[in-house]
């Protein structure tokens, strides 16, 4: 047990008008199936809370009377909320975007307990890291790379905000939670599982099972197959070569298991991507067909080179702009080719090798978007046979704004 555990839950207490208060550390079992349940229904615990209170650590007491009283906090008070644990922790994403009244305390109370609601810590947060971008001459860019865990919490947060009337793709989730601290890789899975369902899970004692097979079930049961926008291996089955194959937990400790690893990790809008099975096979909904160019357009050269905050780049030759772009891309998690693949409407980076010659053609996402652009699949053919490698579309988002087409794969 933490030192923090007890004087958190005393903090909670004092701040909290409830009877009766459920901490993790005591509610949920030591091992056995229990244990796997509890984690498996995080979701649907946090969902049933009257309130949720989330207790950050001592050095925060400031920070938070700070942000009450003036709605903003200085520099070094955003770096003591950067590296508070739970900022950080995997946990955080399903802890806030499952409760329906959430508050923030710290650890640390003097006299009358003080705590700010969660709409008010969004708008001091949001507010205060706007004011740090102004005074710093800083870009987007740079502000992720000072305060990767604020930046993260800001978009929970937003997703915490409009929960009542949207839902959350799967692969926003993955990337709203690509940074977080966790021990046991299996933590990423049960959290991504309380993040992405509120209703109980039943219990099926499996000390074996595949964590990552489980979430991908749940996501197609709610009809999102953004989990194809991973960097995971796609499935040997001929049938499925769409779909990440789902690899055992990583014996190596590894932070992140690479199986629900988003290829890009930004923020992204979209309730889901759809698609569904019939006789015929598996059909992706509202995909834009793109075909490789020589060069790329006026409007994708301008959309890149707004993005990037270097307008010199819309007069760039398609060299220069493909690796700017790409350096871009790979400081948030993007692991793939350097080489794009041309397209009249942007740039598209593959995560593997493509051969031009075997490209079939650009699948790009209409359902999910982020600002300068979008996730997709390369269809490669080699003759009867098909493969799908997942891509991050780049450049005008104009073409993507409609329903668009529904594909076989």
């Amino acid at each position: 047990m933490s030192t923090h555990t007890c004087p958190s839950l005393a903090a909670a207490i004092r701040a909290g008008s409830c009877n009766a208060f459920w901490t993790d550390v005591f509610c949920i079992p030591r091992a056995g199936p229990e244990r796997q349940s509890t984690f498996e229904n995080m979701g649907y615990i946090y969902s049933r809370a009257t309130e949720v209170i989330i207790v950050l650590g001592k050095d925060t007491f400031s920070v938070i009377q700070e942000m009450m009283h003036n709605g903003s906090v200085s520099e070094s008070d955003l770096q003591i909320l950067e590296c508070d644990e739970w900022v950080s922790s995997v946990w955080t994403y399903q802890e806030i975007v499952n409760g329906g009244s959430v508050r923030f305390i710290s650890e640390r109370q003097a006299g009358t307990p003080t705590s700010i609601e969660c709409s008010d810590f969004f708008s001091g947060l949001g507010y205060s890291l706007s004011k740090w971008r102004s005074s710093t001459g800083s870009d987007t860019f740079t502000t992720m790379r000072t305060f990767p865990n604020l930046n993260s919490l800001e978009n929970i947060l937003a997703d915490w905000q409009t929960a009542s009337y949207t839902f959350r793709s799967a692969l926003n989730v993955f990337s709203s939670m690509a940074s977080k601290r966790n021990a046991d890789p299996a933590n990423y899975f049960y959290a991504i599982l309380g993040a992405l369902t509120q209703s109980p899970q039943q219990l099926i004692w499996n000390p074996d099972q595949n964590l990552a097979e489980k979430v991908m079930a749940i996501c197609e049961r709610k009809n999102d197959f953004s989990f194809i926008y991973t960097s995971a291996a796609r499935d040997t089955d001929p049938r499925q070569r769409w779909r990440p194959r789902a690899a055992p937990l990583p014996a190596d400790g590894a932070t992140v298991p690479a199986v629900l690893r988003p290829i890009f990790v930004w923020h992204c809008w979209g309730e889901a991507q759809y698609g569904h099975y019939d006789a015929t096979g598996f059909w992706l909904h509202g995909m834009t067909i793109m075909q490789p160019a020589s060069s790329v357009e006026d409007a994708g050269r301008k959309a890149l080179s707004n993005w990037l905050h270097q307008p010199e780049l819309q007069h760039a030759d398609d060299a220069v702009l493909g690796s700017t772009a790409y350096a871009a891309i790979g400081s948030f998690g993007f692991e793939g080719e350097a080489a794009p693949i041309i397209v009249t409407e942007g740039l598209v980076f593959a995560l593997e090798t493509v051969r031009r010659d075997d490209i079939a053609k650009v699948l790009v996402s209409n359902q999910i978007r982020w600002a300068i652009g979008a996730p997709g699949l390369v269809h490669i053919s080699h003759g009867d046979e098909k493969q799908y490698v997942p891509c991050v579309f780049m450049g005008s988002i104009v073409g993507l704004l409609g329903d668009g087409e529904s594909v076989l794969l």
